[in-house]
């Protein structure tokens, strides 16, 4: 069971839809699947309970989007999906990039190839 946290509000980086508690999801970056979920296949599955549950409580891994775009997003990693507003794709790059590094997970040659495209857009 997962601790409960206070909760942050934060800019959906995704889509203007986000608006109604009905409409809206949340997504990991990267996702977090016992399995198949990216963070998993990136060596969260030797993680610890205590540090699994650090990660799946940890805000800046959560990230506000509409429902059709977490279920679009499911758990896809940076090479298999971006935001679909292209202005947001630093953010994203970013955040996702800062989690890896954070919990040392790590990154294959074509998601290291998609961080790279979205990371391009930031400002210089």
């Amino acid at each position: 069971m997962l601790r409960s946290s206070p909760r942050r509000r934060r800019r959906c980086c995704c889509s203007p839809a986000a608006t109604t508690k009905r409409r809206t999801g949340h997504g990991r970056a990267p996702p977090r699947r016992s399995g198949g979920g990216a963070a998993w296949r990136g060596g969260a599955y030797a993680w610890t309970p205590g540090r699994r549950l650090e990660y799946a409580n940890d805000l800046d891994v959560l990230l506000a989007v509409d429902k059709q775009t977490n279920q679009d997003k499911g758990s896809r990693t940076a090479d298999k999906w971006k935001p679909p507003r292209r202005e947001f794709w630093c953010a994203y790059g970013r955040r996702y990039t800062g989690i890896k590094v954070k919990y040392g997970l790590s990154v294959t040659p074509p998601e290291k190839t998609a961080l790279e495209e979205l990371l391009a857009t930031c400002p210089a």
